[in-house]
């Protein structure tokens, strides 16, 4: 194989585990989430499907502060 056939069948960088460990912290403890947003974009999951619960768990964590905010805004 000549070294632009090898370009095109390397992989990106990926750690499986790291981000399994990561969204798993997250599900476990309630500050996991504040934590990594200092550091990850869903864009830096490289398997599609972490990808997407890192999605869905920041459009919960969003509706959920609105939804709330909402509340405390009646309630004044």
């Amino acid at each position: 194989m000549q070294s632009s056939e090898l370009a095109l069948h390397k992989l990106p960088p990926q750690y499986i585990e790291a981000e399994q460990c990561v969204l798993g912290a997250i599900l476990l403890e309630n500050d996991a989430l504040l934590k990594a947003l200092e550091l990850l974009k869903p864009t830096h999951f490289y398997r599609d499907s972490h990808r997407k619960i890192f999605e869905a768990i920041l459009d919960l964590f969003v509706t959920l502060r609105n939804h709330l905010r909402g509340d405390v805004d009646k309630a004044a």
